[in-house]
Order: structure tokens, then C-alpha cells, then sequence
């Protein structure tokens, strides 16, 4: 993951150093649904690692400044449900993104990633719910934030000048240094498809 982070990094840097100008070309932004697959091997007494299937929803807005460089931010929900006690894990998060784009005709590839916080909740059942009205006392709960970084790569086809499809694929990484303090972070790539609306110049 750090050699695939290093080599994002660098592909965008030289994009960015080789753009002519930096003048402002208009906006877009719009919403994505996505589907992942995450996990986490946790090591905590009270936790138990877990593997799932996960969704959610949201999007994302960007400022586009000459050919190449778009700045924006990004925002998403996404949860997963396991096991037969239905146990589940959310992460809600948001951030700063950069990112570039090569125009391709109607296809356009782009790269980057955002950085920002993240809040995780977890709720882990070690028995089946009998009774909305009794307290179930073998059930586990955390709720922490966290700082993320989450590289990403994607492609856009304009359907028209207004409005382009769009697919991306995305890793929402951790970043503290207690590393017992985020054991049950659900770690895994997401997939994202939706509609970006464009007001740029031509």
C-alpha cells in the first residue's frame, strides 16, 4: 500500500508540474453509491475480527483549475452487517481532495486522494437480540474519530457537455499512532459509481 501510495503521489505531482496554467475552469460535483469489502483482525480482548460485505452512499465536489488540477472535498457513509447476531460497523467521513485529470475525448482517468477525519461506530452482539426491553450485557460498543487518508483511482465518460458517469476505486486508510486504539477499523477497498454534474468552461 505505501509503494502504491508513493507512486499516486508522484504520478500526480507530475501532472501538476507539467500543467501550463492553473486558471480557474469552473466546477463539478455529485453523488456516488458504493460497495466494498472490508475486514478487520482485531486484537482487542472484548472485539473479534470480522470480514463483510459493505455499502453506503455520497459525493463529492471539486474546483477545477487549468487542465489537470482539481481541488475539493468529499464526503461518505458506509456500513456493513456480519455475522448472525447482526453486529455492525459504520464509518462516517470527510475531507480535502486533490486530484488530476487526464482528458481522454469523452473518457477522462483521474487520481488523487483526500485527507480529513473519520468517525467509526461499532456495535459487536456475541448472542442473538431476544428483547428490545432487556438490557443485553454481552454485547460490545466503541464509537472513536480518526484521521484518514484515502487514495483513490477513477475514471469518468461525459454523456454530454453537463453531465459525465463515473466509477472510482478507494482506500480508506487509518492514520494514528496508537494502533490498538483502531484495531477494528473496517479496512478494504470500495467501489463507487454515479453522476458528476459539470459547469466548466469548454
Amino acid at each position: 500500500m505505501k509503494k502504491l501510495l508513493s507512486a499516486l503521489i508522484f504520478t500526480i505531482a507530475t501532472f501538476i508540474l507539467s500543467a501550463q496554467s492553473f486558471r480557474y475552469q469552473g466546477f463539478s460535483g455529485g453523488m456516488m453509491l458504493h460497495a466494498g469489502y472490508v475486514q478487520s483482525k482485531s486484537s482487542q480482548a472484548y472485539f473479534e475480527g470480522y470480514q463483510s460485505l459493505c455499502q453506503g452512499v455520497g459525493g463529492a465536489a471539486r474546483v477545477h483549475f487549468g487542465k489537470y488540477l482539481r481541488l475539493g472535498g468529499e464526503g461518505y457513509v458506509s456500513s456493513a452487517n456480519y455475522d448472525a447476531n447482526e453486529s455492525y460497523v459504520s464509518l462516517g467521513w470527510g475531507g480535502v481532495l486533490a486530484d488530476v485529470a487526464l482528458p481522454l475525448k469523452k473518457w477522462t482517468l483521474y487520481a488523487g486522494g483526500s485527507f480529513g477525519g473519520g468517525s467509526v461506530q461499532h456495535l459487536q452482539r456475541n448472542r442473538p437480540l431476544e428483547n428490545d426491553f432487556i438490557p443485553d450485557l454481552s454485547s460490545n460498543y466503541r464509537h472513536y474519530a480518526t484521521m484518514l487518508l484515502t487514495p483513490y483511482v477513477g475514471v469518468e465518460y461525459a454523456l454530454n457537455d453537463g453531465i459525465h458517469l463515473t466509477a472510482k476505486i478507494d482506500y480508506a486508510m487509518p492514520m494514528a499512532k496508537d494502533k490498538q486504539s483502531i484495531c477494528d477499523f473496517p479496512l478494504g477497498p470500495r467501489l463507487y459509481i454515479g453522476f458528476l454534474f459539470y459547469h466548466t468552461n469548454p
